[in-house]
């Protein structure tokens, strides 16, 4: 198999997984708050990439302690327990479609903001 056609199979493989984890979280919501779902996810991925880090070498105390605390509640935590209340009140699909569109509807409306100040 050509190196095109074998990454072409990983994509292909890497977008079920990532699409089959919306259903599984709203599975898991029938079992547990999404605070708790959120919780337990981070600690999960933290757990998995803490030996990396180690193995790596690399010092782990961030240059910036403070703006990564903020980045990481905000991206981290804000992003997985918003997703989390989402799917718990809706359904996995169209949750997934609205959370990797948001970056083009934000875009829409700093852009349709910046076109009204421009016209005021």
């Amino acid at each position: 198999m050509s190196e095109r056609g074998g990454a072409a199979i990983m994509m292909i493989a890497l977008v079920m997984i990532w699409g089959y984890a919306w259903v599984l979280a709203k599975i898991a919501l029938a079992y547990c708050a999404p605070l708790d779902l959120a919780t337990m996810r981070t600690a999960l991925a933290v757990l998995m990439l803490l030996p990396v880090l180690l193995w790596s070498r690399k010092p782990l105390k961030p240059e910036h302690p403070r703006h990564a605390l903020v980045v990481g509640i905000i991206q981290t935590l804000g992003f997985l327990l918003l997703n989390n209340f989402a799917l718990s009140m809706g359904q996995p699909g169209k949750t997934a479609v609205l959370t990797f569109t948001m970056p083009f509807w934000a875009k829409a409306g700093t852009a349709n903001a910046t076109l009204v100040e421009l016209i005021a």
